[in-house]
């Protein structure tokens, strides 16, 4: 494996906490409680769907990118003030980097609300590019976005491996021949006995990358 593809939210940085606040505060706003079912709904079906199945009622002439708008929007101070990387993430960046190892991040989540946060907490010192699914045009289900970042290193699927926290991105990286390394994070609710099943290793923090670590040297399997 000669290339590291990352996800961010939940993956290199602890952010989905304030997510799921925003989400709940946007629900109880327009009158629906988010109870211990809402967050496998979450994971199954997706925030931008259940929150436009609460807003609309309210406010029918809403689009639903005015309604991703205001969600998105709703985390840009805590990009930009509070979000940090989970523990070890930049140690093991600058390990990689000391392998000479490229990385990058492929995320769904809009460039104008994290480029700041990258270069506050140091990450962007480790990473040679990000993309978006919004630059993509095709989401996590699919592996565009994937096959894009092995493409700009001229390299294989088999090559590279995908660092990433959800089932759906694990099993579409997996499906195209990636090596997949699942990042536990408290919002899989539900999906943990899944993810642990699909991915190739599933690692609770980054210490366990230095414990026991990925072969770099060589091709996938």
């Amino acid at each position: 494996m000669r290339a590291a593809i990352f996800d961010m939210d939940g993956t290199l940085v602890d952010s989905m906490p304030y997510w799921r606040q925003h989400l709940r505060d946007l629900l109880a706003e327009n009158g629906v409680d988010y109870g211990p079912e809402m967050d496998l709904i979450v994971n199954s079906q997706g925030a931008f769907d259940l929150l436009i199945e609460a807003i609309r009622p309210n406010h029918p002439g809403i689009s639903r990118a005015e309604i991703i708008a205001i969600y998105q929007g709703r985390m840009l101070e805590d990009y930009q003030t509070r979000i940090q990387p989970k523990d070890q993430a930049l140690a093991y960046l600058s390990s990689l980097r000391q392998a000479s190892i490229p990385c990058c991040i492929a995320t769904a989540t809009p460039r104008y609300l994290y480029e700041d946060m990258l270069v506050r907490t140091g990450l962007a010192e480790w990473i040679d590019f990000s993309i978006t699914v919004p630059e993509i045009g095709k989401g996590k289900g699919q592996p565009d976005i994937f096959l894009y970042c092995a493409d700009r290193y001229g390299l294989p699927p088999q090559a590279c491996v995908v660092f990433e926290d959800t089932l759906k991105a694990l099993r579409t990286a997996a499906q195209a021949q990636f090596y997949t390394v699942a990042i536990a994070d408290p919002a899989a609710i539900g999906d943990e006995e899944a993810i642990e099943a699909t991915a190739d290793r599933y690692i609770r923090s980054y210490q366990a990358l230095f414990d026991q670590p990925l072969d770099f040297g060589g091709q996938h399997g």
